[in-house]
């Protein structure tokens, strides 16, 4: 209520209401307040004279506030209702669970315990088992594997008569590369008997004391699908490695007593040795 409108009714003095400053807020429809501020005059008489004024307020709301935001007041209420909630648990009664039997549990018996470890058979009298197959359904040809590429027929039979072979075997046969002049790192050997295949597999299985430097192990294997001199006669007499194009050091040799006898001729006409003829 303003001072003009107290004077009026007679609450306030009239020196208090000509000290007053007099104003107007005029507002109207759709429009912001506007502040019309009467020119005092200068002096008391002017004063005096100043028709009174009077002060109203349209549409406006007055809202007091504490200063906090409405962000802050709904943290603040959150957080009264958070540690209300905490509150009450904090009064629940503390379930205690039962303890735990910690005694250490019965060992187990294993079965591998229990049962016996069975003992190894004592082999050391056998001979191995390559030995007992060497001759096992009357076998005799060999293959004897990494023979050094340099080495020639010749040198090979060298070979078999100075390991004590002389008239133990009667079929031998060095594949060679006739392009490059050179075998093919293998052969295969016919030996007399069951003897002389155990001999030969003893000597020659792990054989290294070539006669050119070399770091070959020789190794003995078993001759397939050909077994016996006669597979073996069989197989090469007709072969292109006896065409007559093909040097005399290629070709098998077949033995009698030690001897070199001659190659029985073939059944058919030969054909010329290919890049491929073994």
């Amino acid at each position: 209520m303003s001072t003009a409108l107290l004077a009026e009714l007679g609450a306030v003095p009239a020196a208090a209401k000509d000290a007053d400053e007099v104003s107007e807020v005029e507002t109207t429809p759709g429009s912001s307040p506007r502040r019309r501020t009467e020119v005092e005059p200068d002096d008391e008489e002017d004063k005096a004279e100043m028709p009174t004024c009077h002060m109203i307020v349209k549409g406006t709301f007055i809202e007091v506030t504490d200063g906090c935001s409405m962000m802050q007041r709904y943290k603040k209420i959150r957080k009264l209702k958070t540690d209300s909630i905490l509150a009450e648990c904090d009064s629940e009664p503390e379930i205690l669970l039962p303890e735990l039997d910690r005694r250490p549990l019965p060992e187990a018996k294993s079965e591998r315990a229990q049962s016996p470890i069975p003992k190894k058979e004592d082999r050391s009298e056998s001979p191995p088992a390559v030995q007992l197959s060497r001759a096992s359904h009357g076998r005799t040809t060999v293959m004897l594997r990494n023979i050094p590429n340099n080495y020639t027929r010749q040198m090979l039979l060298e070979l078999l008569s100075e390991s004590g072979f002389d008239s133990r075997y009667d079929f031998v046969y060095l594949p060679c590369d006739f392009q490059r002049d050179s075998n093919l790192g293998y052969a295969f050997i016919n030996l007399i008997d069951s003897e002389a295949v155990d001999a030969f597999w003893t000597v020659f299985d792990g054989f290294s004391s070539w006669a050119i430097p070399t770091a070959k192990v020789g190794q003995v294997t078993w001759s397939g699908p050909h077994q016996g001199l006669e597979a073996h006669v069989e197989r090469y007499r007709n072969s292109p490695v006896m065409h007559r194009s093909v040097p005399e050091e290629y070709r098998p040799l077949i033995f009698a007593n030690g001897e070199q006898v001659p190659f029985p001729p073939p059944t058919r006409r030969l054909k010329a040795p290919t890049k491929n003829t073994r």
